[in-house]
Protein backbone atom coordinates (compact mmCIF):
# COMPACT_ATOMS: atom_id res chain seq x y z
CA UNK A 1 0.00 0.00 0.00
CA UNK A 2 1.05 3.56 -0.66
CA UNK A 3 1.81 4.95 2.73
CA UNK A 4 0.62 8.45 2.41
CA UNK A 5 -2.93 8.20 0.02
CA UNK A 6 -4.03 4.71 1.05
CA UNK A 7 -4.26 3.55 -2.37
CA UNK A 8 -2.41 0.26 -3.66
CA UNK A 9 1.00 1.69 -5.67
CA UNK A 10 0.37 -0.60 -8.44
CA UNK A 11 -3.24 0.62 -9.20
CA UNK A 12 -3.55 1.94 -12.37
CA UNK A 13 -6.56 2.58 -15.09
CA UNK A 14 -6.78 1.84 -19.03
CA UNK A 15 -8.53 2.69 -21.52
CA UNK A 16 -11.65 0.03 -22.01
CA UNK A 17 -11.27 -2.41 -24.83
CA UNK A 18 -13.59 -4.23 -27.19
CA UNK A 19 -13.84 -7.41 -24.90
CA UNK A 20 -14.16 -5.67 -21.91
CA UNK A 21 -18.04 -4.95 -22.51
CA UNK A 22 -18.70 -8.31 -20.65
CA UNK A 23 -16.51 -7.61 -17.48
CA UNK A 24 -18.15 -4.31 -17.40
CA UNK A 25 -21.63 -5.38 -17.13
CA UNK A 26 -21.24 -8.67 -15.17
CA UNK A 27 -19.91 -6.32 -12.35
CA UNK A 28 -22.99 -3.48 -13.24
CA UNK A 29 -25.49 -6.60 -12.94
CA UNK A 30 -24.01 -7.62 -10.07
CA UNK A 31 -24.28 -4.54 -8.28
CA UNK A 32 -27.46 -3.34 -9.69
CA UNK A 33 -29.02 -7.25 -8.44
CA UNK A 34 -27.68 -6.37 -4.78
CA UNK A 35 -29.58 -3.10 -4.66
CA UNK A 36 -32.50 -3.57 -6.46
CA UNK A 37 -33.62 -7.04 -5.43
CA UNK A 38 -33.66 -4.97 -1.77
CA UNK A 39 -36.55 -3.09 -3.12
CA UNK A 40 -38.35 -5.47 -5.33
CA UNK A 41 -37.26 -3.54 -8.56
CA UNK A 42 -34.82 -6.53 -9.79
CA UNK A 43 -35.72 -7.05 -13.34
CA UNK A 44 -32.81 -8.72 -15.52
CA UNK A 45 -34.00 -7.76 -18.97
CA UNK A 46 -34.18 -4.22 -18.09
CA UNK A 47 -31.20 -3.35 -15.94
CA UNK A 48 -28.89 -5.15 -19.20
CA UNK A 49 -31.07 -3.01 -21.21
CA UNK A 50 -30.66 -0.08 -19.56
CA UNK A 51 -27.06 -1.18 -19.42
CA UNK A 52 -26.42 -1.72 -23.32
CA UNK A 53 -27.85 1.36 -23.82
CA UNK A 54 -25.53 3.65 -21.22
CA UNK A 55 -22.40 1.40 -21.96
CA UNK A 56 -19.95 3.63 -24.27
CA UNK A 57 -16.43 2.30 -24.41
CA UNK A 58 -14.94 5.01 -25.46
CA UNK A 59 -15.68 6.79 -22.22
CA UNK A 60 -14.84 3.84 -20.02
CA UNK A 61 -11.44 2.67 -17.96
CA UNK A 62 -11.09 -0.23 -16.22
CA UNK A 63 -9.50 -0.09 -12.85
CA UNK A 64 -6.71 -2.34 -12.32
CA UNK A 65 -4.53 -3.90 -9.19
CA UNK A 66 -1.60 -5.70 -10.25
CA UNK A 67 -2.45 -5.65 -13.70
CA UNK A 68 -5.66 -7.43 -12.96
CA UNK A 69 -8.76 -5.74 -13.43
CA UNK A 70 -11.02 -5.45 -10.51
CA UNK A 71 -13.86 -2.65 -11.74
CA UNK A 72 -14.20 0.06 -13.93
CA UNK A 73 -15.21 3.75 -14.39
CA UNK A 74 -17.14 5.58 -17.01
CA UNK A 75 -17.26 9.38 -17.19
CA UNK A 76 -19.49 11.39 -19.72
CA UNK A 77 -20.13 15.09 -19.71
CA UNK A 78 -23.13 16.35 -20.43
CA UNK A 79 -23.98 20.15 -20.93
CA UNK A 80 -24.76 20.44 -17.18
CA UNK A 81 -23.64 18.05 -15.57
CA UNK A 82 -20.73 15.50 -15.04
CA UNK A 83 -21.75 11.93 -14.60
CA UNK A 84 -19.66 9.14 -13.12
CA UNK A 85 -20.27 5.51 -12.74
CA UNK A 86 -18.01 3.07 -11.19
CA UNK A 87 -18.09 -0.34 -10.09
CA UNK A 88 -15.52 -2.13 -8.21
CA UNK A 89 -14.76 -5.83 -6.65
CA UNK A 90 -12.17 -6.48 -4.09
CA UNK A 91 -9.26 -9.25 -4.67
CA UNK A 92 -11.45 -11.62 -3.54
CA UNK A 93 -13.78 -11.21 -6.63
CA UNK A 94 -16.04 -10.44 -3.56
CA UNK A 95 -19.02 -6.65 -5.32
CA UNK A 96 -17.68 -3.60 -3.51
CA UNK A 97 -20.18 -1.50 -4.65
CA UNK A 98 -21.35 0.88 -6.82
CA UNK A 99 -22.85 4.68 -6.93
CA UNK A 100 -23.90 7.21 -9.72
CA UNK A 101 -22.83 10.80 -8.49
CA UNK A 102 -24.72 13.82 -10.62
CA UNK A 103 -23.49 17.69 -10.40
CA UNK A 104 -25.69 20.13 -11.27
CA UNK A 105 -28.63 17.45 -12.01
CA UNK A 106 -31.66 15.76 -10.84
CA UNK A 107 -30.50 12.28 -9.42
CA UNK A 108 -30.76 9.29 -11.83
CA UNK A 109 -33.24 6.49 -10.30
CA UNK A 110 -33.30 3.21 -11.19
CA UNK A 111 -36.25 3.70 -13.50
CA UNK A 112 -34.07 6.22 -15.95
Amino acid sequence: MAESSGWPEDFSLRAAKLGDFDFARRLYLDGAHRHLAKIGRWNLRRVGSKFRQGYRQHQAQIICVDGKGVGFIQIAEFICASFISWRAIGAAESAAGWSRICCGAPPVSADR
